[in-house]
């Protein structure tokens, strides 16, 4: 049996998009045959179908033994790094994994998943840190050595990024990571209801929503540049042109656990939603749901209650926004703000309706024309679907990846790339 060692810095019961991509690709590998070990922070849960090791802390130059030595004792075939600044509290130690691994076994498959781009903290390393990461520089060769990466563009197999502009970020780093760089967008990590109707008519019925009422969803974290407060302006104007309608927030306040400044952010961001939402006289028209656990339906049976979903984030819509893929899954008609950065797979009133960010009047026009539109909506429906099935179709991720990590694995079922056909 083949084994894969995945390395988060995030995971349950951290609650953030790293952890639950981290959980549900362990959860996915796991299911296909693959014994899959996951490196993580101490008080990590346990898990039946995964073996879990909570043995880090700080992620600094001393926990390298940690690393060193759990690779050594499992052996692995492959390690997939999941990589954030921010989750191994910006020290550079975790940037070197993939040479330490190869120092330990060459032939081990080294991928590492980039889920954000210039991610920046306002704490600076100590000179400690900053003369053992020159120590660990002279070690493992200055050639293709970034401050923020480290060897890893260099020295991993293959590079995994959840949006084209991530893509192109690299690219402009280390333009040698592009023959290497696999575009695997995350599908939706939540657990899905399994009988839609029956939650929609029960979830709706949960909320006090009238047959005549048309709910609108906005999935995931909460933080500053998400644009709600742009979405509850919009409620409002609608509100105020006689609109019935309610506003269904499912997500909670984003806390970055080792970035506290961060949590105080995002904290602040949520007390002024509270606030605009009463100056607005919304507090009857909002339902905030705040955050699940994360094995919980309910996040699921609030989708499938809402008749739309939107996301007015203020640097626009790109194919890393999890979210997106959850509302996506659920068949919802969906308006979201678009960027430069917005890929091509977003198609202008093909599979969603794009507006500009931070724009509350283009917001409600969009909202609107999708609530009195139901041809409009039907095609939404049907262009998301075919978008799901490109682009955020679990069978399909995991194919990529394990292909990738494993291609060469001899155990897996006979049926494994007719998923991906």
């Amino acid at each position: 049996m083949s084994r894969v060692l995945i390395i988060s810095g995030d995971f349950p019961p951290i609650r953030s998009g790293e952890a639950n991509l981290a959980f549900f690709l362990a959860q996915r590998l796991a299911e296909r045959g693959i014994d899959v070990d996951v490196l993580s922070v101490q008080g990590s849960e346990e898990s039946d179908r995964f073996r879990v090791h909570g043995l880090m802390k700080n992620w600094n130059w001393r926990e390298a033994n940690h690393l060193r030595s759990l690779i050594k004792q499992i052996r692995p075939d492959a390690v997939l790094l999941a990589y954030h600044r921010g989750m191994y509290h910006g020290h550079p130690m975790i940037s070197f994994a993939a040479t330490l691994a190869k120092s330990i076994d060459p032939s081990i498959h080294f991928m590492t998943q980039v889920s954000q781009v210039n991610f920046s903290t306002k704490r600076s390393p100590s000179i400690t840190t900053r003369l053992a990461r020159r120590a660990a520089e002279m070690w493992a060769g200055s050639a293709r050595n970034d401050y923020v990466y480290g060897t890893l563009l260099r020295d991993s197999d293959s590079v995994m990024v959840l949006s084209q502009a991530h893509a192109e970020y690299l690219a402009k780093i280390d333009e040698q990571v592009v023959s290497k760089t696999l575009l695997i967008p995350p599908p939706p990590i939540l657990r899905i209801a399994d009988d839609a109707d029956a939650a929609r008519r029960e979830a709706r019925a949960e909320l006090g929503l009238q047959q005549d009422e048309f709910a609108i969803a906005f999935y995931g974290f909460i933080y500053r540049n998400k644009g709600l407060q742009h979405l509850l302006q919009a409620v409002a104007s609608l509100r105020d042109e006689g609109r019935r309608l309610r506003l269904v927030v499912i997500g909670g306040v984003l806390r970055f656990e080792h970035l506290p400044e961060r949590t105080t952010e995002s904290e602040a961001y949520f007390q002024n939603l509270q606030s605009q939402c009463q100056e607005l006289g919304l507090e009857d028209l909002v339902h905030w749901e705040g955050t699940t656990a994360i094995d919980c339906e309910r996040p699921s049976r609030l989708l499938y209650a809402s008749d739309m979903a939107v996301f007015p984030f203020d640097e626009g819509v790109r194919l890393n926004n999890s979210s997106f893929a959850a509302a996506a899954v659920h068949r919802l008609p969906i308006v979201a703000t678009r960027s430069q950065a917005t890929e091509d797979a977003f198609q202008h009133e093909q599979n969603v309706l794009l507006c500009a960010p931070s724009d509350s009047e283009e917001l409600a026009r969009s909202i609107k024309r999708v609530m009195k539109d139901e041809v409009l909506r039907d095609k939404l429906r049907d262009g998301i679907h075919a978008m799901v099935q490109r682009w955020f179709s679990w069978d399909r991720a995991v194919d990529q990846i394990a292909n990738t990590l494993l291609p060469d694995a001899a155990d897996r079922p006979q049926d494994y790339a007719e998923l991906s056909a």
